[in-house]
């Protein structure tokens, strides 16, 4: 029996029922839950690249048993974790290459079965197959390189950008905060909306907190369920700042002073000790030596704000030329303390 592929009587993964043992294009809605349309999308395009590189029939028979390849079940395991993918006209959201054809591919051929029977195998390789070439055209994967190397450089500048806030800082108080609008506002929460109030409120900490902010990353998000939303991380002086919880809270009330109490947020830093648990902390305050720390910030921090342009972003129609993320300028120490930067060499404790 090959490693590579399941008996057909083997189930569905307990997040959703056997019965839905099709994936099908249904409606038009984006997404309800953030979170699990995003990981519903890594596990679809982690399917569809092996899918590319695959050239063996995804259903085999074997010892007269139907085997199916795993790739077929985490196709189908990730097309119900991320719900409904739209890639239409009228779309605000702009999926990766790979996913944008899968979607087409299940518009015009229909669904496929992760538990086919005899009379249904051929036609699931066939299903197979077809998308197997569709997603290798040499105008697909060209699309796929070249959104791929945006994202990377997006996310070599932001490292640069925080290692050079480093450079400047011995330690730095990292304040991660999601806003967003109170759910009988988010209909006239518009996209518009979103980037004027993000203006403003930026404003507005940048001169409350104008010695002590040394820095920033922020994206503009528009999800079916939240709309128009914003992510932000925000560096502070840590030789000057202490207390990231309640930093976190005054710009999230800002936040809503700004929305005229119609906006939301949620300060992650609330969360330190259960991404302390899983050894995924990165927020905080985090000094320039800890390595840790500083490893974690980029990979869970930060990274949600560039990596998932490789899955998903705003079309260029919904944004309107507008920058969706972008981060502040990097300053002295002299502007940030207003005095001369005399002082010892930093040194390890």
């Amino acid at each position: 029996m090959s490693d590579e592929y399941e008996l057909r009587q083997c189930e569905i993964p307990p997040s959703w029922a056997t019965a839905d043992r099709l994936a099908s294009h249904q409606s038009i809605a984006l997404y309800d839950d953030e979170s699990l349309h995003i990981a519903g999308l890594v596990k679809i395009d982690r399917a569809l690249k092996r899918l590319a590189l695959s050239t063996d029939p995804v259903v085999i028979r074997s010892s007269g048993k139907i085997m199916v390849a795993p790739l077929a079940f985490d196709l189908a395991q990730g097309l119900k974790m991320a719900g409904d993918i739209w890639t239409g006209p009228e779309c605000r959201i702009q999926y990766a290459p790979f996913i944008r054809v899968l979607d087409e591919h299940i518009a015009s051929h229909g669904r496929f079965y992760t538990d086919p029977t005899e009379v249904e195998i051929e036609r699931t390789n066939q299903w197979f197959r077809v998308l197997r070439n569709a997603i290798r055209r040499s105008s697909v994967r060209e699309e796929q390189r070249r959104r791929k190397d945006a994202v990377l450089k997006n996310w070599r500048g932001a490292v640069n950008y925080v290692n050079g806030l480093f450079m400047r800082h011995s330690k730095l108080l990292v304040v991660r905060i999601d806003l967003g609008y109170l759910e009988k506002f988010r209909d006239e929460s518009t996209l518009d909306r979103a980037f004027v109030d993000r203006q403003t409120w930026f404003d507005q900490i940048t001169a409350r907190f104008s010695k002590q902010l040394v820095g920033s990353c922020w994206r503009v998000e528009y999800g079916g369920k939240k709309n128009a939303h914003l992510h932000v991380v925000l560096f502070f002086n840590g030789q000057v700042c202490r207390e990231d919880i309640t930093l976190g809270n005054i710009a999230g009330e800002s936040w809503k002073e700004v929305t005229r109490y119609e906006g939301t947020f949620f300060n992650c830093n609330l969360s330190k000790d259960r991404y302390r648990a899983a050894k995924q902390l990165g927020i905080g305050m985090i000094a320039h030596f800890d390595a840790d720390l500083r490893s974690n910030l980029f990979t869970f921090a930060l990274s949600y704000l560039f990596k998932i342009d490789g899955l998903i972003k705003l079309h260029p129609s919904a944004s309107k030329g507008r920058r969706t993320f972008g981060r502040g300028i990097i300053r002295s120490i002299d502007e940030d303390l207003d005095q001369p930067s005399l002082g010892r060499p930093r040194k390890r404790a």
